[in-house]
């Protein structure tokens, strides 16, 4: 398990090593052992977290927005959201498709907010610093220093993978993208 006073264990590695290399076919297989991706609703979780997978960079980056979205502070349903998409491998699949398009600044902008929004919960947080995603989002922002969804995103998902407790997180004010909005809004 992630201790955050401590640092990655060599089975942690492992799975993180594991997690560098997921494709889309280990993906899917674990969607469909866990709930299955079928003839469902193409707005639910596991199949916006399919279409991540996608070659067409527009399906990847609208599927991204969706997750950012899901997991918004202005979403009702945001903290279950934040549950599933943790739960289905979400914070390992945008670490590992933040690196391979690494080169895309559209496709890192919406990989910031989507990390941005997931870390304001406590689980998903220690899950995206056991697969290492601090480190997308730093190469992003040195990669695009004038992109500004890239710095403010990336800035918001940094500032709450930092955030070590819940009760720091809501005296401050995590932030998440209000992607209506498109700037920061308090979680609060």
């Amino acid at each position: 398990m992630y201790d955050e006073k401590t640092s990655i264990s060599s089975s942690e590695e492992d799975e993180y090593t594991h997690a560098s290399k997921c494709d889309e076919s280990v993906f899917l297989d674990t969607l469909t052992i866990d709930g299955g991706v079928g003839d469902e609703d193409p707005t639910s979780i596991p199949m916006i977290l399919k279409n991540v997978w996608e070659e067409d960079l527009s399906v990847v980056k609208d599927a991204l927005q969706e997750i950012a979205n899901l997991c918004d502070a202005g979403n009702e349903k945001e903290a279950q959201n934040r549950e599933e998409i943790t739960n289905l491998g979400g914070p390992m699949t945008i670490v590992t498709i933040m690196n391979r398009y690494e080169t895309e600044p559209s496709i890192q902008a919406e990989g910031c907010a989507v990390l941005q929004n997931l870390a304001i919960s406590d689980e998903a947080r220690a899950v995206i610093a056991r697969f290492q995603g601090v480190q997308p989002v730093v190469a992003a922002m040195k990669k695009f220093p004038l992109h500004e969804d890239i710095q403010e995103w990336g800035t918001g998902a940094l500032r709450n993978l930092c955030w070590n407790s819940k009760e720091k997180k809501t005296d401050s004010g995590g932030l998440t993208t209000g992607k209506t909005s498109r700037s920061p809004v308090s979680s609060t």
